[in-house]
């Protein structure tokens, strides 16, 4: 498991050490704000990750660097909490529909979040524990009466 946790001076080329490590199994990137997709690209080679959060981090990062995560199969927990804010609805959507052995999932604060993501997110059948805070497209489905 490897933590980095406010670093603002890490940078996307700063991850490129990390490729080296394939036997890694937890990466948390944590309000690592300098990070964007070209990070997400190399985050993409660690495919033995079984749990990644990005919380805070790569707040710039495109579609095409969240699409390039969709190499990690073996993800079991994903935090996308306000992270990734350049990405469209689709891409999130398109990411989550690959990734079916997540059960532990928290896209709060995430403005890429719409229904269409959230249908996909009530297919994730191993799904376990999901963060939804300050999500709006959630708070229309989930309202009670």
């Amino acid at each position: 498991q490897l933590y980095v946790s406010c670093c603002d001076a890490i940078s996307d080329t700063g991850l490129l050490m990390l490729t080296s490590l394939t036997a890694l199994v937890g990466l948390q990137l944590h309000s690592c704000l300098q990070l964007g997709d070209p990070a997400l690209q190399l985050v993409a080679q660690l495919t033995q990750l079984t749990s990644l959060c990005l919380s805070h981090s790569c707040e710039d990062a495109s579609s095409t660097g969240l699409l390039s995560l969709t190499t990690l199969k073996n993800l079991r927990q994903l935090n996308l909490s306000a992270a990734a804010e350049g990405a469209e609805p689709g891409a999130l959507a398109q990411l989550l529909s690959v990734l079916s052995q997540l059960t532990w999932l928290d896209v709060s604060y995430c403005e890429s979040v719409n229904h269409a993501v959230l249908r996909v997110i009530a297919g994730l059948k191993q799904l376990e524990v999901l963060g939804l805070r300050w999500v709006p497209a959630a708070k229309t489905i989930l309202a009670c009466t």
